[in-house]
């Protein structure tokens, strides 16, 4: 028999009042005067089959509705910035990174000539124009031909919006791609479980409104990943350093004259120039989409530095006094 219990706290049993159904069965425990908790039990029939027909209807519902993780987005990774010549770290600190990407230096034919040695260096920002943004889609399977198939049709997916975003077919290349077998390193032998198929293209853009959109729209392709990089072209990173270069060299040979008319001396050939080309690369960072916003760029820019030391020939003048007697 099923029956809920009603708590009646009273000195009484007359004290507790209560109302009850015309089918409802009241059953109550004995006690004395000196008890302050009345414990009564009631029965009642008529809750029982609406409560079964309830616990009913949420089992059979989790049994056909599983409990299942939300579907995650892609994993966005922030490459930085990326050089279009090859460079060498040199420092670091918590805003920058700087590279070396050229030294030359000369040396010394004839190390008995009087010669000063002077330095400077030029630095030039620019910002960079082109943004790499690179789409990989990952997928495991029981067997090869399953996972393969299954990434191709996601990279077409993506291809095919990319495509009715404007971006030319022959603009999308192929970086990476890679089928693997999968094995289950927990029991000896490894057992193959399946096979896991990679696929990532890239794209360049020009333009960062376009970029910045092409991620909107492909991040809910069943994309495993999005890489994005800054940079800009060969020919602009020499053209830049070019001009730091030869600022640099002008405001070396300014400072030789000066220190050359405060030591009354000459300034003769220039014996060797050493040059030292430097990069600074700030972290920077992307704004991912929000609410009602699309993912928009930070401003990314280089600093390009020239530094330049010059060793010059002084040619020292003497006065020549001719006594006749």
């Amino acid at each position: 028999m099923y029956s809920m219990v009603f708590i009646c706290s009273t000195f009484e049993l007359r004290d507790c009042q209560f109302s009850v159904p015309r089918s409802t069965v009241v059953r109550w425990k004995p006690f004395n005067s000196f008890s302050k908790v009345s414990h009564t039990v009631i029965s009642l029939r008529k809750y029982l089959i609406p409560a079964l027909i309830i616990i009913a209807v949420v089992a059979a519902v989790g049994l056909l509705f599983p409990f299942r993780e939300p579907i995650q987005g892609p994993e966005i990774i922030y490459q930085g910035v990326i050089l279009p010549v090859y460079a060498v770290p040199y420092t670091s600190d918590e805003g920058t990174t700087t590279y070396i990407f050229t030294q030359n230096f000369n040396t010394l034919q004839d190390t008995e000539l009087p010669t000063i040695s002077v330095s400077a260096s030029w630095s030039i920002d620019v910002e960079t124009n082109i943004v790499i943004v690179s789409y990989t889609v990952r997928v495991r399977a029981s067997t090869a031909s399953e996972a393969v198939s299954s990434v191709a049709e996601k990279i077409n997916n993506i291809v095919d919006k990319l495509k009715s975003l404007g971006i030319p077919e022959d603009q999308i290349y192929t970086k990476r791609y890679s089928l693997n077998p999968v094995y289950d390193y927990d029991v000896s032998p490894p057992k193959l479980i399946g096979y896991e198929a990679e696929h990532t293209i890239s794209v360049e853009y020009t333009d960062k409104e376009l970029a910045a959109k092409s991620i909107d729209e492909v991040s809910s392709l069943g994309v495993t990943s999005i890489s994005i990089a800054f940079t800009i072209s060969k020919e602009d990173f020499m053209n830049a350093y070019k001009e730091a270069l030869a600022a640099a060299v002008s405001q070396a040979l300014e400072k030789a004259q000066v220190i050359a008319n405060a030591a009354k001396v000459r300034l003769g050939r220039i014996i060797s120039i050493s040059e030292v080309g430097y990069t600074s690369i700030p972290r920077t960072g992307i704004a991912l989409a929000e609410a009602g916003k699309g993912t928009q760029f930070y401003r990314a820019e280089l600093g390009i530095t020239a530094s330049v030391t010059l060793v010059i020939e002084i040619i020292q003048d003497y006065v020549v006094e001719i006594f006749q007697d």
